[in-house]
């Protein structure tokens, strides 16, 4: 039960977390969400092994029958009964086996390949594989970061989805070196400025909606430090003033 709260309380951090982690698991890995005895109890009851029976071993479904004939004699069902239990007894211990064994496989890599939780990968040079996975980790993590600190209020998803635009769809993102390579290459200056304007003026527009003359009054003083270019700059703008679209922030 600790260890339980304990994978539930991992869970959790990781999911409030930005997505940083990322596990390899070898080819005899087992994820352990549920032990293959904890599945069999749960998808394997008596019923359903007894069904199973009935439907693989032919003696036990001949005894099975004979207990329910009605044209046998009480005698005659008894003995089949008995010998029906006897044959479970036998029978049990193999189905329960098979049971565990088949749940086991469905906690493995293959699985786990099947569902979409990992891909397949076979590593003739371990140490370079991992070197440039990590490498290409800690790139978009620090390009990451300076999405971060360019626009704190911007959501992990809208960054994510952002930086993935910036590289270039040429760029094959199974291939880590070529991956690492293009964040590090990436050129985020024009896209940080973006960004960091974008967080200022909403910042200005939620004070503006708070007290809209205390604004006004700000942005007149805001003028008066204007140089002559910056004014007329200023003036054009408020003469093709338009609903502003969505920001846009690829290079």
């Amino acid at each position: 039960m600790a260890n339980f709260a304990a994978v539930l309380g991992l869970f959790s951090t990781l999911r409030s977390t930005p997505p940083r982690w990322k596990c390899t698991p070898i080819s005899t890995h087992a994820p352990g969400v549920l032990e293959p005895e904890g599945i069999v109890e749960i998808k394997m009851r008596r019923d359903k092994i007894l069904s199973l029976m009935e439907r693989l071993d032919s003696t036990y479904a001949s005894l099975k029958a004979a207990s329910k004939d009605l044209t046998n004699t009480n005698e005659e069902k008894a003995a089949a009964s008995v010998a029906l239990a006897d044959r479970e007894n036998f029978l049990q211990p193999t189905y329960k086996q098979i049971a565990l064994l088949y749940a086991d496989l469905h906690d493995r890599t293959g699985r786990m390949e099947a569902k979409g939780c990992a891909k397949p990968a076979v590593w003739k040079e371990t140490r370079r594989f991992f070197y440039w996975a990590l490498r290409a980790r800690l790139a978009r993590s620090e390009a990451l970061a300076q999405l971060a600190d360019s626009n704190p209020e911007a959501t992990p998803e809208l960054l994510e989805k952002l930086l993935d635009s910036l590289v270039s769809a040429a760029v094959d993102r199974s291939d880590n070196r070529a991956l690492a390579n293009a964040l590090v290459e990436l050129d985020l200056m024009s896209t940080l400025v973006r960004l960091r304007t974008d967080c200022l003026l909403q910042r200005f527009l939620e004070v503006a909606q708070q007290d809209r003359k205390a604004s006004i009054d700000g942005l007149v003083r805001l003028v008066d430090t204007l140089s002559y270019d910056e004014r007329q700059a200023l003036h054009s703008a408020l003469q093709n003033t338009r609903s502003p679209g969505p920001p846009s922030y690829s290079n």
